[in-house]
């Protein structure tokens, strides 16, 4: 710790960081709008306002996964608040430590695998704007069960192999086994 001790470095959380939010927010919007292939506008003037507005206790980590959520979601040309994690609207009171999101999915799937192998690419999984789309999400269902089903259904197309899966989801293989681990999958 000593010899790396030379300079200190205060890097104040990111509610301190006014700024950096809209940056950091056009950076992970344009990142994510590529990456989905999707083609939208922006932010509506109120979707930005709450994001702008909100304190991020996780970070830049919660923002990451916020506007990855929006644009996953996002069945119109713009982001709406609509689109943003309900969570965001709640009092400081009502939120609890850990967002609904967080909290573990009681659904639970039996799949079983078949042996033949198979060429999987990320377009033969579903979609969460396609999803919404077509009805296959609930407007009841959190990001954490739209989240799980996605793995499973990953899981399933690529056979059970979980490096497989894990390029088909767009993750890293250490991503999926912690998404794994966090669901209680059991493949």
């Amino acid at each position: 710790l000593f010899r790396l001790n030379v300079a200190r470095i205060h890097l104040p959380p990111l509610r301190e960081r006014e700024g950096d939010v809209r940056l950091l927010l056009d950076h992970f919007f344009n990142h994510y709008q590529r990456l989905v292939n999707k083609t939208l506008s922006g932010f509506s003037k109120t979707a930005l306002a709450r994001l702008l507005d909100y304190h991020y206790e996780g970070n830049i980590r919660e923002l990451k996964n916020i506007v990855e959520y929006a644009v996953n979601v996002a069945n119109t040309s713009m982001i709406e608040h609509e689109n943003l994690p309900s969570y965001l609207f709640d009092s400081v009171e009502e939120r609890s430590f850990f967002p609904s999101y967080f909290k573990k999915s009681e659904d639970y799937y039996n799949i079983g695998f078949r042996e033949s192998e198979k060429v999987v690419s990320q377009s033969d999984i579903m979609n969460p704007a396609d999803a919404i789309d077509s009805g296959k999400i609930k407007s009841d269902e959190t990001w954490s069960s739209l989240q799980r089903r996605m793995i499973l259904e990953a899981l399933q197309k690529a056979n059970g192999k979980k490096n497989q899966a894990a390029k088909i989801l767009g993750w890293g293989r250490s991503t999926l086994w912690r998404k794994i681990k966090q669901y209680n999958i059991d493949p």
